[in-house]
């Protein structure tokens, strides 16, 4: 896996430290119903510590991917997507997508090298929390090609885990 697609001047490739202040602009451009399905209604956007957080280099702590739409302006964030450990054994996963960019493939093509570097990494098992009704990303997760298990938690909160090996299962 290359990390790098190219295709209607989208490029997903790895997140690096030089993308903090990127990704502080595009939380910050994300519509308020977008951040609230991003992060729950917990937080207004992230800023440049919770950016460095997520832009440390591909290893077991971290790992994501953005997208970025390429034109005569130069390279824009268009989405991102990041894995945290968690203390259950397997890997947080989270995605955005810029709201002028959903519903045109973007979360699939970032979700897809995440799954992919999931693996190669030897990981179990994803997990992601969503707000109920945000059906785009609860479907998104089903379609990872593995088994996944969704449970309405309450309070309008669905937990998702993608089994990623048949034994996990």
């Amino acid at each position: 896996m290359s990390g790098n697609w190219l295709v209607d001047n989208i490029r997903i490739r790895p997140v690096r430290s030089a993308d903090e202040g990127a990704l502080v602009a595009f939380y910050a451009g994300l519509s308020v119903d977008s951040r609230r399905a991003r992060f729950l209604g917990c937080t207004a956007g992230l800023d440049l510590a919770g950016a460095h957080q997520l832009c440390g280099s591909l290893n077991v702590d971290e790992a994501g991917f953005v997208a970025e739409r390429i034109d005569a302006d130069g390279h824009h964030i268009v989405g991102h997507v990041c894995m945290t450990d968690t203390d259950e054994g397997g890997l947080e996963i989270s995605v955005a997508v810029a709201d002028a960019w959903q519903g045109h493939g973007i979360g699939r093509r970032l979700v897809a090298p995440a799954v992919a570097w999931a693996e190669h990494n030897d990981v179990d098992r994803l997990d992601a929390t969503a707000l109920t009704d945000n059906w785009r990303v609860l479907r998104l997760l089903r379609s990872s090609g593995h088994p996944a298990i969704v449970l309405d938690i309450g309070c309008g909160v669905s937990s998702v885990s993608i089994f990623l090996k048949d034994e996990a299962v």
